[in-house]
């Protein structure tokens, strides 16, 4: 069973890729609908002009509004294109998923937005210069997929509005005289927010590591996966026992946990312990005693823990 997360931005991507299709058949059905009534008025223009004879009176509106109904056919284009844009935008939004999903949206709501206001305009431009109420039953469709876009692209601002509010990290005070409160500050400060791939690296991995990780991301269903590289001198003789136990119980959470292990050369080097999810990255104490040892959690470069993580994974082997 997918996340409550997952499930949720993928409903808005395809609602947002449905109001799309609507916007963009109704494009279509514009680009018809005038060209069919160019056709005629001019239809009726010509036939007129041949016979030296008045339009009839039930084509002398569309007769007298050909021009206007070319302007349509080409502003009908343009909106089609917009549509087939706000579509595919639609469409990386729901390939994007899980992964990436707040930063992509950054992007999108601002230009969605834009472009979703532009159709309007030219819609509204295109309709103000012919009787509105010939043609009106054919825009109530079209202005709810517009009512929609709109509600959405709010909603999905307001989410990364709350991605702020929740990513404003200050650091984390850890005191040894606190160890439990120390895990409860950490989950609810840090491990709670983290969203998608996980990245850790800490060479002192152990047992006690792998419950105090267990407890710390106990109820966060935006994890996707866990990778571990770290390195065997703390293993116990139950460690691989339990990484397995813990291996399954997380797989049954649709979290996929990995642990690999650096090269002993690497491990000698390698002394810094950090974090990183899809938007952030932390430095940390070791996990077998983060709730214990006197730091200041604080945030780092992502991409220098990104760099540094595919190093160690291209050398490490699978434990």
């Amino acid at each position: 069973m997918e996340s409550e997360r997952v499930y949720e931005n993928k409903t808005i991507s395809i609602l947002l890729i449905t109001v799309a299709l609507v916007l963009l058949g109704s494009g279509i059905f514009n680009i018809q609908l005038f060209s069919i009534q160019y056709g005629i008025g001019a239809g009726a223009l010509i036939t007129s002009n041949s016979a030296n004879t008045l339009v009839t009176p039930v084509l002398s509106y569309t007769a007298s509004e050909t021009s206007l109904f070319y302007q349509a056919i080409l502003e009908s284009y343009l909106i089609t294109a917009i549509a087939f844009v706000l579509f595919s935008m639609a469409f990386v939004l729901w390939l994007h998923g899980q992964n990436g999903y707040l930063k992509y949206l950054r992007f999108y709501i601002p230009l969605h937005l834009l472009l979703i206001l532009l159709y309007s305009i030219i819609l509204l431009v295109i309709y103000s210069s012919f009787n509105f109420s010939l043609y009106s039953s054919s825009l109530d469709i079209t202005y709810l997929a517009i009512a929609i876009t709109i509600i959405l692209d709010s909603f999905l601002g307001y989410k990364i509005y709350l991605s702020r509010m929740n990513r404003s990290f200050k650091g984390i005070k850890i005191s040894p005289s606190k160890p439990y409160s120390n895990i409860l500050l950490l989950r609810e400060k840090l491990f709670s927010m983290l969203t998608g791939e996980v990245g850790i690296v800490d060479k002192h991995f152990n047992s006690q590591a792998l419950e105090n990780l267990h407890r710390l991301i106990l109820g966060n269903q935006k994890i996707s996966k866990i990778t571990i590289i770290t390195y065997n001198e703390m293993f116990d003789s139950s460690f691989n026992k339990e990484y397995r136990d813990l291996k399954n119980e997380l797989n049954n959470m649709n979290i996929d946990l990995e642990i690999k292990l650096m090269k002993p050369e690497e491990a000698i080097e390698q002394h810094e312990r950090f974090i990183f999810d899809s938007e952030s990255a932390y430095k940390i104490p070791p996990l077998n005693i983060i709730n214990k040892k006197s730091e200041h959690i604080v945030k780092m470069s992502r991409r220098d823990a990104v760099n540094r993580f595919d190093e160690l994974v291209f050398n490490s082997i699978k434990l």
